[in-house]
């Protein structure tokens, strides 16, 4: 999904990120979570950014593919500051969004769900985002039903803080 490269420069350039040493065991238990719930859909090769504190996975299956986005903060405040700046985000980089309910309960410490499209490119995105501890995950889908089915997996699998 182009749209998900368009949404990691702006929080790559308005946040503080740190790596912590959980970080790796946390995304394995993440990336194992999704592996066993949803077999059918296939990994491409992860990319662990340790410089710039975040990984990446997408997953693929039938040619519809979700991707998350896991970013470590030095806190949970940096975490939170970062989900304020959302749709400021959003706009900055040429996309139509809008903010939407999510029905039976939010994920993690505090969650939010963004519906919309990119002005110069034809796909349309639903990305849950969710804040466990100092940890923002991003999963951005092509429906809210994947998009949450996803995050849901992945927020089980962040033990608590």
């Amino acid at each position: 999904m182009r749209i998900l490269s368009l949404l990691v420069t702006p929080i790559l350039f308005t946040s503080t990120f740190t790596w912590a040493q959980d970080k790796p065991t946390v995304c394995s238990a993440i990336e194992a979570a999704i592996s066993s719930k949803v077999p059918e859909w296939k990994l491409s090769k992860p990319r662990i950014i340790k410089c710039q504190g975040f990984t990446f996975y997408k997953w693929s299956s039938n040619q519809t593919e979700v991707s998350t986005l896991i970013f470590s903060f030095h806190s949970a405040r940096d975490a939170t500051d970062s989900m304020a700046d959302m749709s400021f985000d959003f706009e900055m980089l040429g996309m139509k969004v809008r903010r939407l309910e999510m029905r039976g309960g939010g994920l993690g410490d505090e969650s939010s769900v963004w519906a919309g499209s990119h002005e110069s490119i034809d796909d349309s995105f639903v990305d849950v985002v969710f804040r466990k501890g100092k940890l923002l995950v991003h999963v951005v889908a092509p429906t809210f039903e994947l998009a949450k089915q996803f995050a849901g997996y992945a927020a089980d699998a962040i033990p608590a803080a």
